[in-house]
């Protein structure tokens, strides 16, 4: 699995160009949302672990990485842990990119960090979902799931964060029940990618 994971940083690291776009339009919806600018932020990074599975089918690559030491099992599980890695990267740079505008406008808070790991999980969810899609249905027909995918992690994350907003009455249980639900999601969405791909022939 190590072998795999620095297979698709490097790849990832090789698309630099992308970061500074992503960093630019991070940049450009600020002023649209905070927390909209960090749902972005994090889909980015993960569209680029996702486009990983792209490159691993490109020109017969699969057959031969299975013929390695890699199961695939394993290979679902370095891919929902390079997803957790560049979801997590996303939310540390935007959280850097976010405090640093609130510092700047003189309105340095806690509550932007409390309320952007509420979106998390959330978004790590809908970014995995793409994971059994890309293997079952391939790149081409999954780029108009991918957009719908983006239009549901900004609105139902604006929809939390307003629902969240509003509770004070057992808003603690709530937001437990509301982790252990997406807990379960992933859970369910790992063993479907496990099964897609266990059913695929290459």
């Amino acid at each position: 699995m190590k072998g795999l994971l620095t297979k698709d940083l490097r790849i990832i690291l090789l698309q630099k160009n992308t970061f500074f776009i992503m960093i630019i339009a991070s940049l450009c919806m600020i002023n649209v949302s905070l927390h909209t600018m960090v749902m972005f932020v994090c889909y980015m990074l993960c569209g680029l672990a996702i486009g990983t599975l792209s490159y691993d089918d490109f020109d017969n690559g699969m057959p031969y990485i299975l013929c390695l030491p890699i199961t695939k099992k394993k290979y679902i599980d370095e891919k929902f842990l390079l997803v957790f890695f560049t979801t997590l990267l996303g939310f540390i740079l935007a959280q850097m990119i976010g405090y640093i505008y609130l510092f700047i406008n003189n309105n340095f808070n806690i509550e932007f960090f409390i309320e952007s790991l509420v979106l998390l999980p959330l978004m790590y969810l809908i970014i995995t979902i793409q994971i059994p899609i890309r293997l079952k249905f391939g790149q081409e027909k999954s780029r108009i799931i991918n957009i719908f995918s983006m239009i549901i992690i900004v609105v139902t994350g604006t929809l939390i964060i307003e629902a969240f907003a509003k509770i004070e009455v057992l808003a603690r249980s709530i937001e437990i029940i509301y982790f252990i639900l997406l807990l379960i999601a992933i859970f369910i969405i790992y063993k479907i990618s496990i099964k897609i791909i266990s059913s695929k022939q290459f």
